[in-house]
C-alpha cells in the first residue's frame, strides 16, 4: 500500500511540474512575441500609414464618383424643368432664337402616352421578345434611310461654313488657294481633317455628286450612331434596356433632319460612341484590344470635330476614378493610351499636310477667341458699345457674332490672343459690377443651348438670310415640294417640334431617373456618359454657343434612355396600383358604412 502511495505522489508531483513548464513555457513564448512587437513597432507604423493612403486613395475616387453623379442629377434636372417649360425655335430662319411658353401640355401629354405604352409593352412581355442585335441592326437601317430620303426631298445646297469647306477642299493643291493663305483654314486649321474627308470624297464622286455623297456620309453616320446606342445601352444596363433605346431612338427626328449639313457634326457621332463603349468594355474585362479600339475611336471623333475632346477629358477622369476604386492600375495606362495615340496620329496629320500641300497648320486663332466671344453681347445677343467695330453682335448672348474675323488685313494670332484677353477681361468685370446682368446673360444663353429640340437642324437647311460672297438667293427660296415645305412652315413642323420637344423631354427624365437609381450602387462605367453631357455643359458656360453643340449631349444621354423609361414605367405603374388599392378601399367602407347604417347587404 505504502508503494502504490509513493508511486502515485511521484507521478503526482510530475504532473504538476510538468503543468507549471508549460506556463512558463508560455510565459516566455508570450514574452518572446511581446518583445518581438516591441522590436517591429517600428516598421509596423509605416505599413499602418501605407495602408492608410491605400484607404484614402479609394475613399477620394468614390467622392469624385459621387459628386459627378449628384451634379449630374442637378444640372439635368433643372435642364428637364426648364425644357418643359420653355422651348426655343426659329421662325424667321436665322438663329434668332425665340420661345415658346405653351408647349408644356403638349410634352406632358404626348410623354404621358409614350409612358404608357412603355408600360404596356413591359407588362405584355413583348421587350424580351425582341432580339437586340436584330432591333440595332433595324434602327441603324431606319436612320440611313431617313436621312437619305430627307437629304434627297429637301432639295437643299451648302452654305457658310459647309460651303467654305468644300472650297477649301476643291482648292487643295492648286496654285490658287485663297480659303488656305490667311483666311478661313488659317484661322480653323482643325477644320482640316474634314476637309481630306470632303477631298477624297471629291475624287471619288466629282464635284457634281460631291453634296449627295457628303449626305449619304451623314446617312451612314447617322444609322451607326444609332446602332452604336443600343449596344451602349446593353453594355451598361441589360438587353431589355437596350431594346427600349432602340425603340426609343426611332423617333430622334434631328439626326436624320442634320444629313443636309455638310459639317463635322454627324460624322463624329458614331465614332465618340463607339470609344465610350470600348472604354466600357475595357473597365469591365482589361483586355488591352478594347483600350486601343477606344483610342482610336476617340482620335477620329476630335479629328472630325474638335470639340469632341471633351469626350477623351471624361474617358480620362473615369479612368482614373476607376483605377482610384478599384485599384486597378490597368487603367492608368488606359488613360495613356487614347492621349498618346490622338497625339501622335494629331501631331503625324498636320505634319503631312504641312509637306505635301505647304499650308500653314499652326497659325490658327486661339481659345481665348472662342472665349471672349463667348461673353461678349447683352443678354439678347446685342452688341455692346465697347465691343470691337467688328463686331455686329449675335442672334443670341455669347454666339458666333463675327468676332474671329475682325483681324483682316494683318492677321497675327498673337494679336487675335491679346485683343481676346481683353475682351474678356472686359466681360468679367462687366459680370462682377452688375451681377444681375451676369444672371440673364448666362441665363439666356444656356436656354438657347438646351431648350431647342432640334439643335438647329431645320434651320441648317433652311436659311433666309445670305452671308456676304455666298450667293445671290436665300436657301429658303429653293423650290419645294407641299411635304417639305410643310417641314419647315405648315402643320409638319408643328408636328415636328412638338414630337422632338416630348422627346427632349423625356431623354433629360429617363437619365435622371436612372442617375437617382445609381446613387446608392452604380459601376463606375456607367458614369462615364453623364461625365461627358457634364463637361460639354460646363465648356460652353464660357465658350461661343449654337443649340447644335448641345446635340453630342442629347446622343450620349441616350445611353440611359431605355433603362430610364422602363424605371419611369415602373414606377407609375406601382404608383397607379397604389392608387388604385386606396380608391378601393374607400370604396369598400363606405358600402360597409351604408350597410351598416341601412341594414342592407
Amino acid at each position: 500500500m505504502l508503494k502504490k502511495q509513493d508511486t502515485a505522489t511521484i507521478k503526482w508531483h510530475n504532473s504538476c511540474y510538468h503543468r507549471l513548464s508549460e506556463q512558463s513555457n508560455e510565459r516566455n513564448d508570450m514574452s518572446s512575441i511581446t518583445s518581438s512587437a516591441e522590436t517591429q513597432a517600428k516598421p509596423s507604423s509605416s505599413k499602418a500609414k501605407s495602408q492608410q493612403r491605400q484607404y484614402i486613395i479609394p475613399v477620394v475616387g468614390n467622392v469624385l464618383s459621387r459628386i459627378i453623379l449628384w451634379t449630374g442629377i442637378i444640372v439635368f434636372s433643372c435642364i428637364g424643368l426648364g425644357a418643359l417649360m420653355f422651348t426655343t425655335f426659329y421662325p424667321s430662319y436665322t438663329e434668332k432664337a425665340e420661345y415658346l411658353t405653351n408647349a408644356a401640355w403638349p410634352v406632358i401629354v404626348l410623354s404621358t402616352a409614350a409612358i404608357a405604352v412603355v408600360a404596356l409593352l413591359n407588362r405584355c412581355n413583348i421587350l424580351e421578345r425582341i432580339n437586340v442585335n436584330v432591333l440595332s441592326w433595324i434602327v441603324c437601317c431606319y436612320m440611313i434611310v431617313a436621312s437619305t430620303v430627307w437629304a434627297i426631298a429637301s432639295n437643299t445646297f451648302p452654305a457658310y461654313d459647309s460651303l467654305d469647306l468644300i472650297n477649301a477642299a476643291k482648292e487643295l493643291g492648286t496654285d490658287d488657294m485663297p480659303m488656305w493663305n490667311g483666311w478661313y483654314m488659317e484661322r480653323y486649321p482643325y477644320q482640316m481633317p474634314f476637309v481630306m474627308v470632303i477631298r477624297l470624297l471629291l475624287g471619288m464622286v466629282g464635284d457634281s455628286q460631291l453634296y449627295i455623297a457628303l449626305e449619304f456620309l451623314n446617312a451612314i453616320c447617322a444609322g451607326a450612331t444609332a446602332l452604336l446606342l443600343v449596344r451602349l445601352s446593353r453594355q451598361l444596363f441589360s438587353d431589355k434596356a437596350a431594346v427600349m433605346t432602340g425603340l426609343f431612338s426611332f423617333f430622334f427626328l434631328p439626326l436624320f433632319l442634320y444629313s443636309t449639313f455638310a459639317y463635322g457634326n454627324v460624322p463624329s457621332l458614331p465614332f465618340a460612341l463607339a470609344a465610350i463603349l470600348w472604354q466600357s468594355k475595357f473597365m469591365e474585362t482589361n483586355t488591352w484590344r478594347h483600350v486601343i479600339f477606344a483610342a482610336m475611336a476617340i482620335t477620329v471623333s476630335i479629328l472630325l470635330k474638335s470639340t469632341m475632346i471633351v469626350v477623351l477629358m471624361a474617358m480620362c477622369l473615369i479612368l482614373l476614378i476607376h483605377a482610384m476604386v478599384k485599384r486597378n492600375w490597368h487603367s492608368i495606362a488606359g488613360i495613356i493610351v487614347p492621349i498618346v495615340v490622338y497625339a501622335a496620329c494629331s501631331h503625324g496629320f498636320f505634319t503631312v499636310m504641312e509637306k505635301k500641300y505647304d499650308v500653314v497648320t499652326d497659325n490658327g486663332l486661339g481659345k481665348t477667341t472662342w472665349i471672349a466671344m463667348g461673353l461678349q453681347g447683352d443678354e439678347y445677343g446685342n452688341r455692346l458699345p465697347d465691343a470691337p467695330s467688328w463686331v455686329t453682335g449675335s442672334a443670341n448672348p455669347g454666339w458666333y457674332n463675327g468676332y474671329p474675323w475682325g483681324w483682316t488685313t494683318d492677321y497675327n494670332p498673337e494679336v487675335a490672343a491679346a485683343d481676346s484677353e481683353e475682351s474678356i477681361k472686359r466681360s468679367l468685370t462687366r459680370f462682377v459690377q452688375n451681377p444681375t446682368f451676369a444672371i440673364r446673360f448666362f441665363t439666356q444663353k444656356q436656354a438657347t443651348i438646351w431648350f431647342d429640340p432640334t439643335y438647329e437642324s431645320l434651320v441648317n437647311s433652311n436659311w433666309s438670310a445670305v452671308p456676304n460672297n455666298y450667293g445671290s438667293a436665300p436657301m429658303s427660296d429653293r423650290p419645294m415640294t407641299h411635304l417639305v415645305h410643310s417641314v419647315y412652315y405648315g402643320k409638319t413642323n408643328t408636328i415636328i417640334l412638338r414630337a422632338s420637344d416630348a422627346f427632349q423631354f423625356l431623354t433629360l427624365a429617363a437619365a435622371v431617373t436612372v442617375l437617382i437609381g445609381l446613387r446608392k450602387r452604380f459601376r463606375i462605367e456607367q458614369l462615364l456618359p453623364i461625365t461627358v453631357c457634364l463637361g460639354i455643359f460646363c465648356i460652353y458656360l464660357l465658350w461661343e454657343a449654337k443649340a447644335q453643340y448641345a446635340m453630342p449631349a442629347y446622343v450620349v444621354l441616350l445611353a440611359y434612355s431605355g433603362q430610364g423609361l422602363l424605371d419611369i414605367a415602373n414606377r407609375a405603374v406601382l404608383l397607379m396600383g397604389k392608387f388604385s388599392r386606396i380608391i378601393t378601399g374607400k370604396h369598400e367602407q363606405i358600402s360597409t358604412q351604408l350597410a351598416a347604417d341601412t341594414g342592407i347587404d
